[in-house]
């Protein structure tokens, strides 16, 4: 069972619908909430570090488990997060779709009503009143997944496939996907190799390591081929242990599996976030007068900043073909909390929350002493001040929930939930005391400064965050001509010698 999840209380409102031998899945923070979480675990429900991949696999597994031996049936938010605007959908996170595929069980959506009608969490009010909740048809999965794509493939018979996902796809719950891929358009006479890309080394300003698969008709007579570099670096600790992870289910004989393209150190290295930022706009209206972005639109234009020469790259996003802008650009419109300018300010760059953590503490010190009578630890006095100063979270379960640009190198990977989390992408440029704007991040996704963004702010950074970087797909796509005009020429040499 899928459902719509507006808040803390859908547990209760569906609670109506749950059908006998009913488990739920939820993020592992609800076993920290007191009794709430204990009288989860309790009743056999599973939790699912949304952070970790090893546990994520073993929560789905958990969830399969339950489904096909224990015969239990499986409720949860494929939203990942609650939906507070109360109408339409939030993209959905796929682990749902491949529990019901892996289980070969149907999926069957719940939608209940808009709870804004009767709940205002901002404003702090509930009143008394109906919602509708409705159970849709089911959707059978039976004969889906690879299946289904080899159905695709079979009914368009396409020359060339290509397909892009996270690395993780490699190791599903054990399971190599591509590679049972492969092994289905290899019976139906495609030509398949999949590897892991890296967008830093392709002139992208971030850190986003995924897979791509390539499939050619066997009749070309060609093999596919990856692009190569055109930037290097070093890559951060614990890359490698994240490749070794995803590459655990890649056989060493008869895989289908391409080795990742190689970056020699002679290439020039690796864009850096300054060089993708440091000619947009100064944004620092925010702490003058916050109304100022609040009234702020995505689509609303600020000019480009005085007495800044961009880089090449800067250059290569202004002047992108068909995408290309004059003196200014949209998207400058940032997530607002007043309480965490002073320490994004201080924030060392590369910094992340244990020391944002330590710096709240020692201004939160700054303010007590600044006191006539410094207040005493536990009083409402200190409270208060501890509560305008100090962010809430559990420096042990967050310790990447805050991370400042380095402005020497790539950005870490932009997710789709960038709009909440933004936190984890802080201006390297302490003056400016901010998280990164729409543009910034379409920036660091490769985007050229042209292109237009659908909605507000969370929609925008949802639409970045889910983008193949476009410098990366640029390059997959020129590999991929290049083949294909090799597998041309091969024709016509092979038409003219048989003449």
């Amino acid at each position: 069972y899928v459902a719509n999840h507006q808040s803390s209380l859908d547990l209760t409102t569906f609670a109506r619908v749950y059908p006998r031998k009913t488990v739920l899945i939820g993020k592992k923070e609800l076993a920290y909430i007191p009794f709430i979480g204990q009288l989860y675990a309790l009743f056999g429900n599973i939790f699912i570090d949304r952070k970790s991949t090893g546990s994520g696999v073993m929560g789905i597994d958990q969830a399969v488990n339950a489904l096909t031996v224990r015969g239990d049936s499986i409720f949860m938010f494929p939203e990942g997060t609650r939906n507070l605007a109360g109408r339409g959908l939030l993209p959905f996170k796929k682990g749902a779709f491949y529990m019901a595929i892996e289980a070969q069980v149907p999926i069957i959506p719940v939608v209940c009503s808009s709870l804004n009608p009767l709940i205002n969490f901002k404003k702090r009010y509930a009143r008394s009143g109906r919602l509708m909740i409705r159970v849709l048809p089911p959707i059978h999965t039976r004969g889906k997944s690879m299946r289904h794509l080899m159905e695709i493939v079979d009914e368009t018979r396409p020359l060339v496939i290509l397909l892009e996902n996270v690395p993780d796809i490699m190791n599903f719950g054990g399971h190599n996907v591509p590679e049972e891929i492969a092994e289905g358009l290899k019976l139906r006479g495609y030509v398949t190799r999949y590897t892991l890309l890296n967008a830093a080394f392709y002139g992208v300003p971030q850190l986003r390591e995924r897979l791509f698969l390539i499939a050619f008709d066997v009749r070309l007579g060609v093999i596919p081929q990856f692009p190569l570099p055109t930037h290097t670096m070093e890559l951060p600790r614990g890359y490698e242990g994240s490749r070794a992870v995803a590459l655990k289910h890649v056989k060493t004989e008869g895989s289908h599996f391409a080795p990742i393209p190689f970056h020699a150190a002679e290439l020039p290295r690796s864009i850096s976030t300054e060089d993708a930022l440091s000619d947009l706009p100064f944004i620092s209206d925010h702490l003058r007068d916050m109304a100022v972005i609040r009234r702020r639109k995505v689509s609303d234009r600020l000019p480009y900043r005085d007495g800044t020469t961009p880089s090449n790259y800067g250059r290569l996003m202004r002047n992108w073909y068909g995408f290309s802008t004059a003196g200014d650009v949209t998207g400058n419109v940032v997530r607002l909390t007043a309480r965490d300018f002073p320490i994004f300010g201080r924030m060392p760059r590369g910094a992340d929350y244990p020391v944002a953590l330590r710096i709240a503490r020692e201004i939160l010190e700054e303010k007590i002493q600044q006191e006539h009578v410094p207040p005493k630890a536990g009083t409402a006095q200190y409270k208060a001040l501890e509560q305008a100063t100090v962010p809430p979270y559990d420096v042990g379960k967050f310790p990447n929930k805050w991370w400042k640009l380095d402005s020497d190198a790539p950005s870490r990977t932009l997710t789709a939930h960038l709009g909440k989390d933004t936190y984890s992408h802080i201006h390297y440029d302490g003056r400016q005391k901010r998280m990164i704007s729409v543009r910034e991040a379409a920036r660091l996704q490769s985007f050229p400064d042209g292109f237009e963004f659908a909605g507000a702010i969370n929609a925008s950074f949802r639409q970045i965050g889910n983008a193949v970087p476009p410098l990366l797909a640029l390059a997959v796509g020129k590999a991929l001509m290049t083949t294909l005009k090799q597998a041309i020429a091969g024709a016509v040499i092979g038409a003219r010698t048989a003449a």
